[in-house]
């Protein structure tokens, strides 16, 4: 991984494509580089992050080993719209998504988007891969990014030493050409990434959230198309 939490390589494309420097603190500069172009808009989680729970100031590398943050891995969706039909393959639709959270109303689509980042928390802390891209579009580059963080973290047998990020409101916009999109706003948590001996790998600092999560059906269900960051 890179030099900073979830937020900080979810952060790096946003960075780059909307002019965010904190978001530069990432992992693999590269990789979330590229989700963070297409998360043009990403969640303006991760405001600053420190390897190691040191003082290295934002967009600078330690070489030490991190996840990534929730602001840098959303995206703009570029002209995603409708519902997910077509040449698109679903994955199994994971069973545990409350019922509230597929409803086709606009409390259902604020539901999922709650129940989407307590699965992104768990992926993160447990960690776990598999929990994220279930519930998105395979065209998403910022459930990519999330997903990759996950995998990382699990490989590197790392973890988040509590929950990344509180979700405080979401609120759902009238459905439009298929699309609904859900305002949403939280904090990223300042928490530390343990490796496997208890040491602290680097920090994430506390940071106000403010994204829009672009929701579609699958079927009889929502599915995440993009993320996108509110400046």
């Amino acid at each position: 991984m890179g030099d900073t939490g979830w937020a900080s390589e979810w952060a790096e494309g946003v960075a780059v494509s909307v002019g965010l420097p904190w978001l530069a603190c990432m992992p693999s500069r590269r990789a979330w580089g590229a989700v963070a172009s297409v998360l043009v808009g990403a969640v303006v989680v991760l405001g600053g992050c420190t390897p190691g729970g040191g003082s290295t100031p934002v967009g600078t590398s330690s070489g030490t080993t991190s996840a990534t943050s929730i602001a840098s891995q959303t995206t703009t969706p570029a002209g995603t719209t409708g519902t997910a039909t077509g040449s698109w393959t679903a994955q199994p639709y994971p069973s545990d998504v409350p019922e509230a959270a597929r409803q086709h109303t606009d409390a259902g689509a604020e539901a999922f988007v709650r129940h989407f980042w307590t699965q992104v928390n768990r992926a993160w802390t447990e960690p776990k891969v598999g929990l994220i891209r279930p519930l998105c579009l395979p065209t998403s580059k910022a459930c990519e990014g999330l997903e990759e963080t996950s995998a990382r973290l699990v490989a590197d047998r790392h973890h988040y030493s509590g929950l990344p990020m509180t979700l405080t409101s979401a609120s759902a916009f009238p459905e439009r050409e298929g699309v609904t999109e859900v305002d949403v706003q939280g904090r990223q948590e300042r928490r530390d990434v343990i490796d496997a001996q208890g040491n602290v790998v680097l920090t994430d600092v506390e940071k106000r959230l403010h994204f829009v999560a672009y929701l579609v059906r699958a079927g009889d269900a929502w599915v995440i198309s993009e993320l996108k960051v509110v400046q």
